[in-house]
């Protein structure tokens, strides 16, 4: 089994967060790699949490991660 993923450089940023507001119940999908251009690539997820801020209920630091192992592409069989 992997081990776990704290900071957002871990597993070579192969994942997808899901960001949820605690407050309105909004989820959202992004890339690793989209905050590591503002935050840097070895911020941890707690601080990135901290740092959110959902637009439409102004709630800053209520935000919830979680990372999504990206599905693997399915194999294809080459013509004969």
């Amino acid at each position: 089994m992997p081990a776990p993923i704290t900071k957002l450089s871990d597993r070579f940023a192969d994942y997808t967060l899901q960001i949820k507001c605690r407050k309105c119940g909004h989820v959202r999908t992004t890339e690793p790699h989209v905050l590591a251009k503002f935050l840097g690539w070895e911020t941890p997820l707690t601080t990135v949490a901290e740092r959110m801020r959902r637009s439409k209920c102004q709630a800053r630091g209520e935000c919830e991660l979680t990372a999504i192992n990206t599905p693997k592409p399915r194999s294809y069989r080459r013509a004969r």
